[in-house]
């Protein structure tokens, strides 16, 4: 029998999370790359982010939609 393995992750805008060793392999929203026009929106929005915390979600989700993770 297989064994699943939990681990502790930071995310880039510093908050932690548990994830199975499954979840790494196949996250939520796997192969869903975005287009060009809306990576170009959440570059906009990433210049105009309020705060630090703001910008990083942004940037998560410009890094997942630019390579489909």
């Amino acid at each position: 029998m297989a064994r699943r393995l939990t681990v502790a992750l930071r995310k880039p805008n510093g908050e932690n999370a548990l994830s199975d060793t499954a979840g790494l392999l196949a996250p939520e929203g796997a192969g869903k790359r975005l287009r060009p026009e809306e990576l170009g929106k959440l570059a906009t929005r990433l210049m105009a982010a309020s705060s630090p915390t703001h910008a990083a979600r942004i940037k998560e989700r410009l890094t997942r939609g630019f390579y489909g993770i």
